[in-house]
């Protein structure tokens, strides 16, 4: 309780208040309790095991891996607007290979549940609020049937609107 007004020395994302944590704003807005000391960087022993992924990464090559990132999602975008569109579903991460990464942002107003229901059928979104679900297929495991699947599971999720009946995750980031 001594230290309770005492502000970080060193602000991180993890340090933020909870609920601001993802506003993107330009001022650090600190937890209420101790967890704002946290910072962003991860401890040694959470890092330790990414040392065998990094020799698969090493031995596909980053360059391939980005060419199957970009390849997934195109034909995860592809699937998005052909199958998703008439749903009030739009992609905003942009078209252009140079100008995003590995994963599409779906603008939707019922993201957040539909990110709940998603999970629930073991399809790993994560959500932004108000209203970007976002969807990363991994170039080292997922395949083009994963990305048809996650896809399928929205248009079903649309179509009977079983997402409306999650609870909970309606404004918090995933």
């Amino acid at each position: 309780h001594r230290h309770a007004a005492i502000g970080p020395g060193l602000a991180g994302w993890f340090g933020c208040n909870p609920d601001r944590q993802f506003d993107m704003a330009d001022a650090f807005t600190p937890a209420a309790d101790a967890g704002r000391f946290l910072t962003g960087t991860p401890h040694i022993l959470s890092l330790a095991p990414l040392l065998g992924s990094l020799d698969m990464i090493a031995e596909a090559g980053i360059e391939n891996i980005r060419l199957e990132s970009l390849g997934l999602t195109a034909f995860l975008r592809d699937r998005i607007e052909s199958s998703l569109s008439s749903y009030g579903v739009r992609v905003v991460t942009p078209r252009e290979n140079d100008r995003r990464g590995g994963h599409l942002a779906l603008a939707h107003p019922a993201a957040g549940k539909l990110s709940a229901a998603l999970r629930a059928r073991n399809v790993i979104p994560d959500f932004r609020p108000p209203d970007l679900l976002r969807l990363c297929p991994s170039p080292l495991y997922n395949t083009k049937e994963d990305c048809i699947r996650a896809v399928d599971a929205i248009v079903e999720l649309l179509v009977t609107g079983e997402y409306d009946e999650m609870t909970g995750r309606g404004s918090g980031v995933t």
